[in-house]
């Protein structure tokens, strides 16, 4: 079982690590969209192409008001429950006094 827990552990920080690095690219997206800097910048396809995913499926829930879109924060939302669930799971996983522990 500590074999199980010697991968489910570092293979959960990565996936933390790239949720939350979604959640900045996003972050990243809507404060260059306020400035100067063309949507065919180099910078913005990437940001765009990486983020896109994301938004696009938070785009499926009504949220527009006026002339705002929440689909960015609505996206960033989502990410980071999904974050914390995976958390939660990994740590009732790994911690060897939860009931549903794997190093029991």
């Amino acid at each position: 079982m500590f074999l199980l827990a010697d991968i489910l552990g570092p293979l959960v920080g990565v996936v933390e690590f790239l949720l939350q690095l979604e959640i900045v690219l996003i972050l990243v997206r809507v404060v260059l969209s306020y400035t100067s800097v063309s949507r065919y910048h180099p910078l913005m396809q990437m940001l765009y192409q990486v983020t896109d995913p994301v938004i696009s499926l938070a785009r499926m829930v009504p949220h527009v008001f006026g002339q705002f879109d929440f689909s960015p924060f609505i996206a960033s939302l989502g990410l980071y429950v999904l974050r914390q669930i995976i958390a939660n799971l990994a740590f009732d996983l790994l911690t060897p006094s939860s009931p549903h522990s794997l190093l029991r």
